[in-house]
């Protein structure tokens, strides 16, 4: 069945013992291709979701805001994390590989992340004593949700943006959360 850019399927959900389907659920997915509405292009694509409520602040040149449009392509995964693979590995960006991606001088790219810090759409994390730059979810999301990590990182900032209910059902998450190391 076809409605407005859409396909139905059917979700079955399997006893994994039995092998016995449990339950059907009838599901509206998005067509690849629609007369309506077009192509839905790379959806698979990782991507930064950025909302025209929170442009990036007016004080910043628009140098600054094409360096930070840049660097939300370096976001590892859905953590945030501004970082690279080297040798297999995960590691942070440094002020060096920044101003290789970006093409300027380090002076310029430490001005670029001061100016990003003090409007806090970048701030430093520190993981297992490593700190890492975290591009705030506010100005770019990559992938579809806010994670308990980002969460965590950001949760001054996102007081002012999310709904009472969401920090809510964050904070019960972290409090059920196993403590990794007592001596934090």
């Amino acid at each position: 069945m076809i409605n407005n850019g859409k396909v139905q399927s059917i979700t079955e959900y399997t006893n994994m013992e039995t092998g016995e389907i449990t339950r059907s659920k009838p599901v509206l997915r998005d067509m690849q291709f629609s007369h309506a509405k077009g192509y839905l292009y790379r959806f698979r694509d990782n991507y930064i979701k950025k909302f025209e409520d929170t442009p990036l602040p007016k004080q910043l040149t628009w140098a600054e805001k094409g360096k930070l449009a840049e660097l939300q392509l370096y976001i590892v995964g859905d953590s945030q994390l501004l970082g690279q693979r080297k040798n297999g590995k995960l590691i942070p960006l440094t002020i060096p590989d920044i101003s290789k991606i970006l093409e300027c001088k380090d002076w310029n790219t430490y001005k670029t992340i001061a100016q990003a810090k003090k409007y806090k759409i970048i701030k430093d994390v520190s993981i297992d004593n490593i700190i890492w730059l975290s591009y705030s979810p506010i100005y770019g999301l990559k992938g579809k949700r806010l994670t308990i990590d980002t969460f965590i990182a950001w949760q001054d900032e996102l007081k002012e943006v999310l709904p009472s209910w969401v920090r809510e059902q964050f904070i019960k998450q972290v409090t059920i959360l196993p403590m990794v190391n007592s001596n934090v």
